[in-house]
């Protein structure tokens, strides 16, 4: 009779938002993927879990939290993942391990904005075969020699430079090797998955419709349409998304000061704007979509013809439903300002950022008062 293999437990510990997904996502092939890449003597069995995480300056806290999860639980050994942007003086963070509480550190930003659940799995197996040897001596399933490993985890993980710990109490660091900040900026965006914004917004979305129905019923807006030149048009069209933009921006507090964001404020509000900016274009471009199939039912070319005082062709058409679609995003700019903060602040990280901070002061307050009591 043939023995079970050992079980080794490896734990998930995950922010609520993004990273659950992920992990509930990189669960379903991680336990193969282990056994192919790490090692094949073990029967692997993964566990998430997901917790609020607050702001932190460092990731002391956040292996805190991996390390408390390893003594209170079955698990062997633990990977954190978050959605912070973290940064040391050797580059962007992606990963770091503690081989003595058996615990890992996982940054998905620093994985970038594509593929984030294949690159999630080649690393988190990347940081299993960094611990392994702890519990059980080196990996055999794909031999012990690091390059060979390294080859069998994939690009993502080739992407990675080990580099000196930044922290006492982590044995092992890996660094961005080239383009850290623009990798760590296209994780930041795809983090607040920035076209949940565009199905979110269902008061600008009523504005826009009936801002739009003016144009195409009135053939005023129609002459204003074919008396504008390309360039006059375009600017337009770019003025009023420019106008959405920073009407959703300013208008819901999502823009991070300095003092609340430190280093990272610039890169967090290019990323708001980037993620807003998306939003707004796909938002234009199904407006644009919808008015478009609107004139097709409403607007006679006969009449658009005589309108404008000159045959009417394709370009001629659809600069009526471009028109509207300009009012009707403008519109949109003025409704944005009556919807509900959550539906937008949910598309921006910013507002990810300003929750952990709230999160973090709210446990330092109740440490102090611990202590004082």
């Amino acid at each position: 009779m043939i023995p079970e293999p050992p079980t080794i437990v490896v734990g998930l510990l995950t922010d609520p938002s993004l990273p659950a997904d992920v992990a509930r996502k990189a669960a379903e092939r991680l336990p193969q993927a282990l056994d192919e890449r790490v090692d094949g003597r073990f029967r692997w069995v993964v566990r998430i879990h997901a917790e609020p995480v607050e702001a932190v300056p460092d990731h002391d806290r956040l292996m805190d939290k991996a390390r408390a999860r390893v003594d209170g639980t079955g698990w062997d050994m633990a990977v954190c993942l978050v959605d912070l942007p973290l940064t040391t003086p050797n580059g962007v963070l992606a990963a770091a391990v503690d081989l003595r509480h058996r615990t890992a550190l996982c940054s998905l930003p620093a994985l970038g904005g594509l593929t984030l659940r294949r690159r999630t799995v080649d690393l988190i197996a990347v940081l299993v075969g960094e611990l392994l040897p702890v519990l059980h001596g080196p990996a055999t399933a794909v031999g012990a020699d690091r390059p060979r490993r390294e080859r069998a985890h994939g690009r993502s993980v080739r992407a990675l430079r080990r580099v000196a710990p930044s922290d006492d109490d982590v044995d092992v660091e890996l660094a961005v090797r080239r383009g850290g900040r623009g990798r760590l900026l296209a994780g930041l965006v795809r983090t607040v998955r920035p076209w949940r914004l565009a199905l979110g917004l269902s008061k600008p979305l009523a504005a826009a419709a009936a801002g739009s129905a003016f144009g195409l019923f009135y053939t005023s807006i129609w002459s204003l349409g074919a008396a504008l030149g390309p360039l006059r048009l375009t600017a337009a069209c770019a003025g009023a998304v420019a106008l959405l933009i920073v009407w959703l921006v300013l208008g819901h507090g999502l823009w991070e000061s300095r003092t609340a964001a430190g280093g990272h404020a610039r890169l967090l509000n290019l990323a708001t704007l980037i993620t807003i900016g998306l939003g707004a274009l796909v938002f234009a471009t199904a407006l644009f979509a919808f008015n478009t199939l609107a004139a097709l039912v409403v607007v006679p070319p006969d009449l658009l013809s005589r309108t404008i005082a000159e045959p009417v062709g394709v370009t001629e058409f659809l600069r009526v439903p471009l028109m509207a679609s300009v009012l009707g995003i403008v519109a949109g700019a003025v409704g944005a300002g009556l919807e509900d903060d959550s539906a937008v602040r949910d598309a921006a990280y910013s507002h990810r950022e300003q929750a952990r901070q709230r999160l973090m002061r709210e446990s330092l307050s109740s440490s102090s008062t611990a202590l004082r009591d």
